[in-house]
């Protein structure tokens, strides 16, 4: 009778255990990216490149799952980069100094960056 209590006490404890490790197992973080080929980022840094936008300035570094402030203008790309990357169909694009930010213009989140090299 007397071990009824840790029994219970135990099989709580595992339980609590066991739902603290499913709950760790169920939260993500997930970074955005998107996959564009070698000769499709030769396209991209091109078309981009030949109608370079006004570069944005940014008081820190833009890494891949950050989000760009509201006031940062989003450029389309045009149908023939669409073509030659269909993945890009749902993004659009910003350039920096040196960069060229993929951004998921519903979250404002970047999604890949590329080296903007003439």
């Amino acid at each position: 009778m007397t071990r009824l209590p840790y029994l219970l006490a135990s099989a709580f404890l595992i339980a609590g255990i066991t739902g603290a490790a499913a709950q760790t197992t169920v939260i993500e973080t997930t970074r955005p990216t998107i996959e564009i080929a070698p000769e499709q980022e030769t396209v991209v840094r091109r078309y981009v490149i030949e109608r370079r936008q006004a570069p944005i300035v940014l008081e820190r570094e833009v890494t891949v799952g950050a989000q760009l402030p509201p006031d940062v203008v989003l450029h389309d790309f045009s149908p023939e980069i669409v073509e030659a990357s269909p993945g890009l169909r749902d993004y659009e694009y910003v350039t920096t100094e040196n960069e060229i930010l993929v951004v998921d213009p519903s979250t404002r989140r970047v999604v890949r960056v590329l080296e903007a090299v003439d």
